[in-house]
């Protein structure tokens, strides 16, 4: 099942992603689809959880369940920035439930990763100094790049990763990371400037900060976008710049989802 967490209808920018960006039914489901390939569609119960929408609902129970998966989210998710709203709450009770409860697989994809070590007792917090973070041109310490995933030694062998060489590059847009695990937490990846960039916990639960849902030519759709809406010609043209540097992510879009789903 997969559970959108990505925007809040009082979102400023909510307009933009739902009708342009994220189109119904499948809200960003559709990325992933896009990325890793339309067989994979079959593998997802037809309706997607809207988690930020008053009309709700979640499972009662997991009988027509092997797992949960849960996208990118342009909400905080990190104590040090406040309280979360209730449906961020109700999200990670409802993750925890799923993980511990009912012994389902997660893949946790950027803020799905950040739910998945709340929901297991970890702690996301700001990105720190020097990370590469972008804090002089995005507000909140938000960092937007074509980064480098570097596979630890568990990482070379976990399944997850199969058929992905020990670097490679993949999206990144983030303000808070992984920052605090818990026990039996296995760190599957790293970056130069970040630690803990991509996570295991037992057989089926996998948690990543950067993005291997996201291509090219998504990120700089959405860019294209909110360059348009910019509310200055500097606002526009660093929106651009950033969108420029962007990089291809092949290796991470086409392989890690679908290892995942085979690891069901």
């Amino acid at each position: 099942m997969f559970i959108s967490a990505h925007i809040e209808p009082a979102h400023e920018n909510y307009g933009m992603y739902r009708p342009k960006i994220d189109p119904p039914p499948d809200y960003d489901l559709n990325r992933l689809i896009e990325t890793a390939g339309g067989w994979t569609r079959q593998f997802f119960c037809r309706e997607i959880v809207d988690a930020a929408s008053e009309d709700r609902v979640y499972p009662a129970d997991p009988a027509e369940l092997s797992a949960i998966v849960v996208g990118g989210s342009l909400h905080f998710w990190s104590a040090a920035r406040g309280p979360l709203a209730a449906w961020q709450e109700e999200l990670v009770s409802f993750v925890g439930k799923s993980i511990l409860e009912w012994d389902l697989g997660y893949l946790g994809l950027c803020a799905g990763g950040q739910i998945g070590l709340r929901a297991l007792g970890g702690m996301v917090e700001p990105n720190p100094p020097g990370s590469g973070s972008v804090a002089d041109t995005l507000a909140g310490n938000v960092l937007v790049r074509t980064g480098e995933l570097i596979l630890t030694e568990d990482g070379l062998d976990d399944p997850v990763f199969w058929g992905c060489p020990p670097r490679f590059s993949i999206q990144e847009s983030h303000g808070d990371y992984l920052a605090v695990l818990p026990e039996d937490m296995t760190v599957l990846g790293e970056s130069t400037d970040l630690p803990n960039q991509a996570l295991g916990w037992h057989d089926r639960v996998r948690l990543f900060q950067p993005h291997p849902e996201l291509s090219l030519s998504l990120m700089r759709r959405v860019f294209h976008e909110l360059a348009g809406r910019a509310n200055s010609p500097a606002e526009r043209r660093r929106l651009e710049q950033i969108s420029a540097q962007l990089r291809e992510t092949r290796v991470a879009n086409e392989l890690i989802v679908p290892n995942f789903l085979r690891m069901l």
